[in-house]
């Protein structure tokens, strides 16, 4: 009796023993899909993704949107940099993943694009200063009104001394007075005349091309939407004594879709002796199909005749089909007149 009592508890340890482990089995299979849903396959193939191609994130987030027996679409949203002196911006991009032999394939490469809230963000900061701007042009309007109002006081105030000497001076005939007012206004003339050929004299005409020198994050998306670009570096300008100004524009030819330059990474100017002048800030240029846009590189150098500057210019240009494809062009220079 003792010997089954023995037998009988032995089985009951061994069929105990194998339920257990039937359940661990079954727990485990039924939590597979948590462990390999969309997100975290998204998630997976993102984080490889951006190692690969040397992006800063932080703060990312997969949410899965629509979700169905063969398909689903997961939404990527991250704070990234995409160059080092970059400030932290809202990026995002949705994926679709597709279920094969029951396993969810996500993309290998990603496309990000600024989120609603970033756009909105660069908006407001274009907007600052572009009322800055104004503000600046306004200001410089008003000295330059209040420069030609004390002009042309000083002016009244030579016509008035001019007539008071011819009434005093009664040998002096009418038809004198007149002849030394005509030759004054012959004499403003012929200064205004000076003023503007000076003007045209300090421009610098170049319509030309620039030539790439290095590229990164090179791509065929890109090369065959720059095949309908002009970016072309129209003249230079020596508005004063201490600023110059480089003017292009960039021409979008396409059919479809935006193309975007902005800064890669401050611009700069050498002169003949060697010292260096940094570009200031100026603002990204967007366009559409179709679409040209002028716009002006400024930097604080002086502007002396004959002097010689060299242009070290760095780029991004983007669209929805690729992005930051930074370019380095070769060094382009300019003789001042």
């Amino acid at each position: 009796m003792n010997l089954q009592n023995i037998s009988m508890s032995i089985w009951s340890r061994k069929f105990l023993t194998s339920l257990c482990l039937l359940v661990i089995l079954g727990m485990t299979v039924s939590c597979l899909p948590f462990f390999n849903g969309p997100d975290i396959v998204t998630r997976k193939n993102f984080e490889e993704w951006a190692k690969n191609v040397g992006i800063t994130y932080r703060n990312a987030s997969y949410k899965v949107t629509s979700t169905d027996e063969t398909s689903a679409s997961v939404e990527i949203t991250v704070e990234a940099k995409m160059r080092e002196d970059d400030s932290w911006e809202e990026y995002q991009t949705t994926v679709r993943l597709t279920k094969q032999n029951n396993e969810w394939k996500a993309p290998t490469s990603f496309a990000l694009l600024p989120s609603p809230r970033t756009l909105k963000t660069r908006q407001a900061v274009q907007d600052i200063t572009a009322t800055v701007a104004v503000a600046q042009q306004q200001a410089t309007s008003a000295v330059r009104q209040t420069a030609i109002n004390a002009t042309a006081a000083l002016q009244e105030t030579r016509l008035a001394e001019s007539q008071q000497q011819a009434n005093a001076n009664a040998t002096v005939s009418a038809a004198t007075a007149t002849a030394i007012q005509r030759t004054r206004i012959a004499e403003a003339t012929q200064q205004a005349s000076i003023r503007a050929t000076a003007s045209a004299e300090r421009t610098i005409f170049i319509n030309k091309t620039l030539t790439m020198q290095t590229i990164e994050r090179d791509s065929s998306a890109f090369r065959s939407y720059y095949k309908e670009v002009e970016f072309i570096l129209v003249g230079v300008e020596q508005a004063d004594a201490n600023s110059l100004l480089w003017n292009f524009y960039l021409w979008n030819h396409n059919t479809r879709g935006e193309f975007g330059i902005s800064d890669g990474r401050t611009s700069y100017v050498v002169s003949s002796d060697g010292k260096k002048y940094n570009a200031l800030a100026w603002n990204d240029v967007q366009t559409v199909a179709g679409e040209r846009k002028d716009f002006t590189i400024a930097f604080n150098a002086p502007t002396r005749s004959g002097e010689t500057y060299k242009l070290f210019l760095f780029t991004n240009f983007q669209s929805r089909d690729f992005y930051y494809v930074f370019v380095q062009w070769q060094p382009f220079e300019v003789k001042l007149k």
